[in-house]
């Protein structure tokens, strides 16, 4: 791994230390937050906004459900789909839709501080036959990269701290490592890959009503070929979101920071519903 690469991996490692030891040190149950918990069931259609040169278009969705076990605890699941379409001049346009690889784990919390703990496989179940629809889900959203690439079984464990105080500024950091091994016959690629994920945001928090800005990224620890010269790439986040009754819809727009990403798109505008259901 390149040294900048390094460098901001530590310094990542760091600050969320030093977050993390605060947040212990000064938390003071019950905590109080504007978030509702329990089982719910969510789905975000993301659409990416390709550079023109590119030619290429297409949408994805995503499938989720959180199934509480008990008190801090769930099951979680989700079904990526990417939709992808090409401009071919003499022969018109390509277009298909097509899973992309589930993703099921745990997550592991407690009411008495404002951590989480999550642990969960993706199983490979993309094909090399819907490349178009891989491409769109994969540049969509680079932090869920996993959730589209071909050939390879991932496993990741995160760490998770949230706060969210009504009528205050909060803070969100989830990093961990994220390992690819892979399942296909081809030589030349290498049979494990090692990542760093992380999602770092700030937001306000009112009654009903969150608003933030936040960036999240992967540091590849392994071959740079996977994210472009620096072996990292990143993108920024304007968030927002509000509740209504057992509903919570929300909207973001993704904007690349990295040149290798901001060759490819310009930005990725996603809505998203949560709804509780109990």
């Amino acid at each position: 791994m390149k040294e900048p690469g390094l460098n901001f991996a530590i310094g990542l490692v760091v600050i969320s230390l030093i977050l993390l030891s605060y947040s212990i040190i000064n938390a003071q149950p019950p905590y109080r937050v504007n978030e509702r918990q329990g089982s719910n069931a969510s789905i975000e259609f993301l659409l990416p906004d390709f550079d023109n040169d590119i030619g290429y278009s297409g949408w994805v969705i995503f499938v989720k459900s959180e199934v509480k076990i008990n008190k801090g605890n769930y099951f979680i699941f989700d079904v990526p789909i990417g939709h992808g379409e090409r401009a071919v001049s003499f022969w018109g346009d390509e277009s298909e839709t097509a899973i992309g690889n589930p993703y099921a784990g745990f997550r592991l919390g407690s009411n008495k501080l404002p951590l989480t703990f999550d642990i969960g496989i993706r199983v490979p179940l993309s094909s090399e036959n819907n490349s178009l629809a891989r491409l769109a889900g994969g540049f969509s959203d680079i932090y869920r990269l996993d959730a589209f690439i071909l050939d390879y079984f991932t496993f990741q464990s995160m760490v998770n701290y949230r706060s969210n105080r009504i009528n205050d500024l909060n803070g969100e950091i989830s990093l961990g490592p994220r390992i690819w091994l892979y399942t296909g016959d081809s030589e030349y690629a290498d049979d494990t890959e090692f990542f760093f994920a992380y999602n770092i945001k700030t937001f306000y928090s009112w009654s009903n009503f969150d608003a933030g800005v936040g960036i999240s990224g992967l540091l590849c620890l392994t071959e740079d070929e996977f994210l472009g010269e620096d072996s990292m790439v990143n993108t920024l986040k304007f968030e927002s979101s509000f509740a209504t009754g057992n509903a919570r819809p929300g909207i973001e727009i993704s904007l690349p920071v990295d040149d290798d990403l901001d060759e490819v798109m310009d930005m990725v505008i996603g809505l998203n519903l949560k709804y509780f259901l109990d």
